[in-house]
């Protein structure tokens, strides 16, 4: 069976998901708060932030059921997710301190050939302030989104698991480098969970609509349910002027993501923690921007 997000506090490896929610304890691990995916309302640390851009639409109701996605669904749309490489920050402001940077990400969004299969590849590059990098890459196809390999490393801290459906093989290794095989079987087909921002253009998210969609982090065999709603349009001040952006809300409650309107790529997004640290994560030339 597949279970959904409790976002109950879980620590997590940093070669797993780059979806930091920050509290560093120790050179290779990061305290990842795992958002509840109930409820749309904003946040208040993320409600003067809007008052201040201009909301353009009222937000919509939540009484909107989820509509079910996994791979291949053919309401998907992989021809909206662009070629594309961005240098994103983490701004970090934990409660009652003052705002910092944590890491900076390049983030890379191409197109390739898997064994004679047309392709979509995600490689993300992480560099933190304490100096510690990690990276990452993830290969779908394009046609269904579907997750053929995922490769992360962090140090000493490496996976590169195959996918195939609810299949999952390779390989790990741990802190001290010991290397273990993976074969396990997931419950369910699923999206790795990193897809959710650089796939975003992909997914059917309009004003008002509510979408949930199975994600894992292989190669943990578990898969659980996030849902996305979009409950708002909202005008972003970017470098390259105003953007009408579609407020999404999740996975969970304490998250919101902008994405454009017009070609739905992700413009920046927001968390916050249950101890009250707020998360920006966004593109670096437009930090001065929230």
């Amino acid at each position: 069976m597949t279970a959904a997000y409790d976002r109950t506090h879980v620590v997590l490896t940093m070669r797993r998901r780059a979806h930091l929610a920050v509290s560093g304890v120790g050179s290779h691990w990061l305290t990842v708060v795992v958002r509840p995916l109930t409820g749309i309302a904003l946040l208040t640390s993320v409600a003067g932030v809007l008052g201040a851009q201009g909301v353009s639409a009222p937000a919509v109701a939540a009484g909107t059921q989820p509509v079910p996605l996994a791979p291949g669904a053919g309401s998907l749309r992989p021809d909206r997710v662009l070629n594309r490489v961005d240098t994103l920050t983490l701004l970090v402001t934990p409660k009652d301190s003052t705002e910092r940077v944590y890491a900076t990400l390049v983030r890379a969004v191409s197109r390739t050939a898997i064994g004679g299969a047309a392709a979509l590849r995600e490689t993300q590059h992480y560099t933190f302030a304490t100096g510690r990098e990690s990276e990452d890459t993830l290969d779908v196809l394009d046609s269904t989104l579907a997750p053929i390999r995922y490769f992360s490393a962090s140090g000493t801290v490496m996976f590169d698991v195959r996918i195939d459906g609810k299949q999952i093989a390779g390989w790990q290794s741990d802190s001290i480098g010991a290397r273990s095989a993976v074969k396990v079987e997931a419950p369910a087909a699923f999206f790795v969970s990193i897809m959710d921002e650089a796939f975003i253009a992909a997914l059917p998210l309009e004003l008002g609509a509510s979408i949930s969609m199975p994600l894992a982090n292989p190669p943990a065999r578990t898969v659980q349910i996030a849902t996305l709603r979009a409950v708002a349009i909202d005008t972003i001040a970017t470098t390259n002027g105003k953007v009408a952006c579609l407020r999404i809300v999740g996975p969970g409650s304490a998250t919101t993501m902008w994405i454009a309107q017009r070609d739905h790529h992700l413009v920046r997004m927001h968390w916050t923690l249950p101890n009250g640290m707020s998360i920006w994560k966004l593109p670096m030339r437009d930090a001065a921007l929230r």
